[in-house]
């Protein structure tokens, strides 16, 4: 634009008023911006001097000089003959700012503002309807059809028998238990398993296709079995200052088991193991053989090397002369036990005992052989290692319980099993103190019990422990507390969640009928008061027969419909004898009858409206036309990108009048003589 202010006048601008002496300081010198130069409309219409040309997002003003006149000097040129006085504007958006504008401008800018007629013309060519006039929606939507519903006795009345496709209500009456595996389901007494406590059940929720039938979720709370495997015992309380672990004792299921507690350094219990069927090695009787080094010796101090072991009582000691050591208990019926535990402490030179230290030599295992007669060496089969030997002086020294599995085929009668230590050190040395060996089923099941501590004789300051019995139970049922509103034909899911369990069980719902059927002759009640008789039902299609009704409240989809406590909503609705009868009043008008009025979806009249366009073409025939064929809806941001669109067509003046253009301009900007001349470039501003 710089160049364009070039071609301006100047102006003398008083800046104080002009007082003696005078002086030329009392002025500033500026170009007349207010001096304008303006193309004849007329001249825009010719095209020998102008073009027009479609204005991209990419054009500016600056752009479009640059093309058309080899430099971007004129872009004032393109602004003046196109009388764009605000740029931002007067001049075409890109399609990006336009479309902010817009946003910003209207809430809705895709709502419909108006709608316009469409250009149509006859078979010669000439326009009958001009584009772009405004008309109202119902020029638009004719010719269309409206519910009517104040019929006269002149009005046709519809057949009364119809034919109904229909879905009844269901409700949830059980569940099947489930047990699953590899994907394959079968019926079951219980399933799931290792439940801590009873799960929540949460059946499915209806669809809300039943509409009016009130869909309802179906409830119910599981039942669990009664009796569980042992999980764990939960210590809820720890006690304090027990100096040997405290006795355990049962109720319940687990009332006459054996279990041992565990204490740390601290003297608080932090484990409780159960220990089954117990053989107390410090009973003779419990022993088929003592072997080299092996006796039942007293509990002892628990200090130095040889001050045997302080485990709280009696127990059965490997150490009192060298070489092989070992003792043999009495045979063990093994079919309902799948685990060995074995109830050891190993010496630490410091408990009461000397350390075993040479690996593979001095460790202590446990052994067995399966035989209804007398044992023999040879036939000793290892089960594992007890306790191994440590480097010497190491090692808790503390009492601890060893489990060992049984495999499958020691499960059986006539098991012995053999404590063995192949060597040591010496008769002073290398000591071990056994106190029991159990035999355990970790799979057996108990009641709920509850556990109880009692002190050891020799424990004088001991107390204040506590603990929980955790069993793993099965879901044995499902106690349905509300059977639920479902459509007939559902698939109702259950879902399990909570209880911790091992693995969840799966459940199937089992959905029935609600309490009575329909049957032929049942009269049934519709939910807008229509009385009907079911004169035909088969699967899900009813017939029926109107007795209580009329063609103004007639039977329609999403119908509820009843007969005592069964319910069901009609689906959809076949004329058998039912016709769709039309009607043509005095005036004229149009009527006629539907089983499902698309708005309201219910039967009955619908009124026509004819605001169709008319013209008789020049064949002599009358042509209707309607809807989109002779207008459109134009939305608010369609609107603003029409007026946009208009913008980018402009005129640009053809290079070769530039020259002649400008100095047109030139001539017409100098001032005329007049009060406020100077010369030909300059004036002075009034006072």
């Amino acid at each position: 634009m710089a160049s364009y202010f070039s071609y301006l006048p100047n102006i003398e601008l008083a800046v104080r008023p002009i007082q003696f002496p005078w002086s030329e300081q009392q002025y500033k010198v500026a170009k007349n911006i207010f001096r304008r130069f303006k193309i004849n409309d007329s001249a825009l219409d010719t095209a020998m001097y102008f073009r027009k040309l479609t204005v991209t997002d990419a054009d500016r003003p600056d752009v479009i000089s640059q093309k058309v006149y080899g430099t971007s000097d004129y872009d004032w040129v393109i602004l003046m003959s196109n009388n764009v006085i605000n740029p931002y504007f007067d001049w075409p958006m890109s399609q990006p700012v336009l479309d902010d504008y817009i946003n910003q401008k209207y809430d809705a800018p895709y709502e419909v503002k108006h709608y316009e007629t469409r250009e149509v013309k006859n078979s010669a060519g000439a326009t009958v309807l001009p584009e772009g006039q405004i008309v109202d929606e119902s020029f638009f939507r004719a010719p269309y059809w409206i519910e009517f519903n104040e019929t006269t006795g002149d009005f046709p009345k519809p057949e009364n028998e119809t034919n109904l496709t229909v879905l009844r209500k269901i409700e949830v009456t059980g569940v099947t238990l489930l047990y699953c595996n590899t994907g394959v389901c079968t019926p079951s007494v219980t399933t799931g398993s290792g439940y801590e406590s009873v799960p929540t059940i949460t059946f499915a929720a209806p669809y809300d296709s039943l509409g009016d039938l009130s869909p309802v979720r179906a409830t119910g709370t599981a039942v669990m079995s009664e009796t569980g495997y042992l999980k764990r015992f939960d210590i809820t309380s720890p006690g304090e200052n027990y100096t040997y672990p405290p006795i355990v004792t049962f109720d319940g299921g687990l009332a006459g088991e054996a279990a041992t507690a565990v204490i740390n350094e601290q003297g608080q219990v932090t484990e409780i193991r159960l220990d089954g069927t117990k053989f107390d090695t410090t009973v003779a009787d419990n022993i088929y053989e003592f072997g080299n080094g092996t006796t039942i010796a007293a509990n002892g101090t628990g200090v130095g090397t040889t001050g045997g072991f302080d485990v709280g009582g009696t127990h059965l000691r490997f150490g009192d002369s060298p070489g092989t050591r070992y003792a043999t208990l009495n045979p063990v019926d093994m079919t309902t036990f799948d685990t060995v535990r074995v109830y050891a402490v190993r010496g630490n030179q410091s408990n009461g005992g000397e350390t075993p230290d040479i690996n593979g030599v001095e460790d202590l295992y446990l052994r067995y052989q399966i035989t209804d007669g007398a044992p023999v060496e040879e036939n000793w089969v290892n089960l594992g290692i007890v306790i191994e030997a440590v480097p010497n002086g190491t090692g808790t020294g503390v009492l601890t319980n060893y489990d060992f599995t049984v495999p499958a085929n020691v499960r059986t009668q006539d098991v012995y099993f053999q404590l063995y230590q192949p060597g040591n050190s010496g008769s002073n040395y290398d000591h071990y103190g056994i106190t029991t060996v159990n035999f355990i089923n970790t799979t057996a099941e108990y009641t709920d019990s509850n556990v109880y501590f009692t002190n050891n004789a020799l424990d004088t300051t001991g107390g204040g422990a506590a603990a929980t019995v955790v069993l793993g139970k099965r879901i044995a049922g499902v106690t349905i507390t509300n059977g639920g509103s479902y459509e007939d034909g559902s698939q109702i899911g259950v879902s399990i969640t909570g209880g911790n369990p091992d693995q969840n069980g799966w459940i199937q719902a089992i959905p029935t009928e609600s309490p009575n059927t329909f049957n032929v002759g049942d009269e049934v009640t519709f939910s807008n008061g229509v009385i009907a008789n079911v004169t035909a039902y088969t699967g899900n299609d009813m017939t029926i027969e109107v007795t209580t009704g009329n063609a103004q409240n007639p039977v329609s989809t999403d119908m509820v419909f009843s007969r005592g406590a069964s319910i069901g909503v009609v689906r959809s609705v076949v004329s058998t004898n039912q016709s769709e009868p039309t009607y043509v009043d005095k005036q004229n008008n149009y009527f006629r009858y539907k089983l499902n009025r698309s708005e309201s979806n219910t039967s009955g009249w619908e009124k026509l409206v004819r605001d169709s366009f008319r013209y008789r073409d020049p064949n002599g025939n009358v042509v209707t036309l309607t809807g989109f064929s002779i207008a459109k809806a134009v939305t608010f941001h369609d609107y603003e990108t029409a007026l946009n669109d208009k913008k980018r067509e402009i005129y640009i003046l053809k290079e070769r009048y530039l020259s002649r253009f400008i100095q047109e301009m030139k001539t017409q900007l100098p001032y005329k003589k007049s009060g406020d001349y100077i010369s030909k470039t300059l004036k002075r501003s009034a006072l």
